[in-house]
């Protein structure tokens, strides 16, 4: 299970060191966000130029966690929806994960 191991501040956002050697940077402000989560997930080397590459994004940092450790955020979250996603359903080509509140 991938944890926080330290709390850095940062000018504008907080950054979370994890135990797999990501991190994610909490925004302090909108100016400071990475897309329109406040959490942002990064890879080290992750991008092909060497940078630091975005690996997901959530409104909080537990959902950031939960995204770290392979889970899915539930597809309403673009309505508001702050619960990590339980299960799916196929739509499609694709998959709609869902949590228990938004299942069925």
């Amino acid at each position: 299970m991938i944890t926080v191991t330290r709390r850095v501040p940062w000018p504008g956002y907080t950054r979370y060191q994890l135990s797999n050697g990501w991190f994610i940077d909490g925004a302090q402000t909108t100016a400071h966000r990475h897309g329109r989560d406040k959490y942002t997930l990064w890879q080290p080397g992750g991008d092909p130029s060497g940078c630091a590459a975005p690996r997901g994004g959530a409104p909080t940092l537990k959902l950031a966690l939960a995204i770290a450790n392979g889970g899915q955020p539930c597809s309403r979250a673009e309505w508001g929806c702050r619960n990590v996603a339980v299960g799916y359903t196929v739509h499609g080509p694709g998959r709609v994960y869902h949590c228990a509140d938004h299942a069925g």
